[in-house]
């Protein structure tokens, strides 16, 4: 008898090969996470083991989509050419993933190229780290509930055939995984759209802040506070000149910025210190560091900045104004309140800026510092007034920015996620920033603020 059409769940590669090609993907990203979270690595290494998990990420979703493909579209000519498709796309949206692997930078093209490419590069490896997570863990309770209930029956009763309620619901299950496969492919022409809308937005807010601890004469002092310019991949250069133009108009006292200049690459340094120079202030500008200021190269940054600005990196500054003096201090960049292994926390960062601080003679604190949760550490240093980014306003967030509540994606990282804060006599402000590292804002437009101390 001639053999028998090959039918979808025959194809190749076998369920056996995608099964333990999973599994060992989910191992290693998951050994490069552990390796990241407890051990200290250098800043190279790190990137490039983080380009690493998302490029693996891709493999983890090509491996789900790949199996979909060959085990759910019947005609074997479609199913073929859906899956070469496939391949070509994954491999096409991680050429950048790759060069980074290799340069341990990211590539000068992703700015030069037009935005729509590195906008669906961010938005394609974004939502494959939440939907690759997401699928994993609930594989992995489902597995493990699957299996207890199994040998629990297996104990109390013999096996029974599948009923036809057993089979419909293996059929809705495959349904349903297949949906959630797509959904990525399906959203990035619609995310991509809405972040080439959204680019170069910038709305102007001036905000009236209580300060009961300012010198009398200092009383209606202007700020204007920026953060999280991250030139480069969709902030490009030529945005700056709107940012020139309104901090210009702004002509506030002092201009102080928290952090993240550049997105990830030193190349951006110069037309960014070019525009910020053109910046008038009355008393003076200060900077303090952020953590994508750290991704290419902490020192050359560093060097970069001090060579024109007041870069305040656990250090303050004392300046004079109209017969009164007013401390400025900038905490370098902690992503976490304690400190660990060989990593220190907004804590030792705050007390070692505020060492010695005499408020009789330097005067009252005004502190940057990028990660809002900082200001925890230094309001119980009695600083009156912290300023923070980092939050992008919350990014992707259900309520909107007038609104009392706080509802969205900056909840699952933050306490402290937008405008301004009070706590006993100590008040914080988070800027939502003027660029971006993830192309798309939901409810939370991207901003510069002037604050008037009353």
């Amino acid at each position: 008898m001639p053999d028998a059409p090959p039918t979808p769940t025959s194809r190749k590669p076998s369920e056996r090969t995608y099964t333990a090609l999973g599994w060992m993907l989910l191992v290693v990203v998951a050994s490069i996470f552990v390796y990241l979270r407890f051990i200290p690595t250098p800043r190279p290494t790190a990137f490039r083991l983080v380009v690493t998990m998302l490029l693996l990420v891709n493999a983890l979703y090509w491996r789900l989509a790949d199996r979909r493909l060959a085990r759910y579209v019947v005609n074997n000519k479609t199913s073929a050419a859906c899956r070469i498709a496939l391949a070509a796309f994954i491999i096409a949206i991680n050429i950048p993933i790759a060069d980074m692997i290799l340069r341990g930078r990211m590539p000068h093209y992703l700015v030069t190229l037009p935005s729509v490419f590195p906008d669906a590069v961010v938005l394609w490896h974004l939502s494959l780290v939440v939907l690759i997570s997401t699928i994993s863990l609930t594989r992995l309770v489902v597995v493990i509930v699957y299996r207890s209930a199994k040998w629990i029956r297996a104990r109390s009763a013999k096996r029974t055939e599948a009923t036809s309620a057993d089979i419909s619901s293996l059929d809705r299950r495959r349904f349903l995984q297949t949906a959630c496969v797509s959904i990525p492919a399906i959203a990035l022409p619609s995310a991509v759209i809405a972040a080439r809308r959204q680019e170069g937005e910038l709305l102007t807010r001036r905000v009236r802040l209580p300060a009961p601890w300012l010198p009398e004469r200092l009383r209606g002092l202007t700020i204007t506070h920026v953060s999280d310019l991250h030139v480069g991949r969709h902030y490009r250069p030529h945005m700056l000149r709107k940012l020139v133009d309104v901090v210009g108009e702004l002509d506030s006292d002092l201009i102080l910025f928290t952090g993240d200049i550049v997105d990830v690459s030193n190349d951006m340094l110069p037309p960014a210190i070019h525009a910020i120079r053109q910046m008038p202030s009355r008393y003076g500008m200060f900077h303090c560091i952020g953590n994508h200021d750290q991704i290419d190269n902490r020192a050359e940054w560093i060097d970069a900045m001090r060579e024109h600005f007041n870069l305040l990196i656990d250090e303050r500054r004392s300046i004079e104004i109209g017969g009164e003096h007013l401390t400025i201090a900038g905490l370098d960049f902690a992503r976490r309140d304690l400190s660990e292994l060989d990593r220190p926390g907004h804590d030792i960062h705050a007390r070692q800026t505020l060492r010695g601080h005499d408020i009789e003679r330097e005067g009252p604190v005004i502190a940057l510092a990028h990660h809002p949760h900082a200001y925890d550490a230094l309001r119980t240093l009695d600083v009156p007034l912290t300023l923070s980014g980092h939050t992008h306003g919350g990014q992707l967030m259900f309520t909107n920015p007038e609104s009392e509540l706080e509802i969205g994606a900056g909840n699952l990282l933050f306490r402290y996620i937008r405008g301004a804060y009070q706590r006993d006599t100590s008040s914080l402000f988070v800027n939502a920033g003027v660029g971006n590292w993830f192309p798309v804002r939901l409810n939370a437009p991207a901003e510069v603020v002037q604050l008037q101390l009353t």
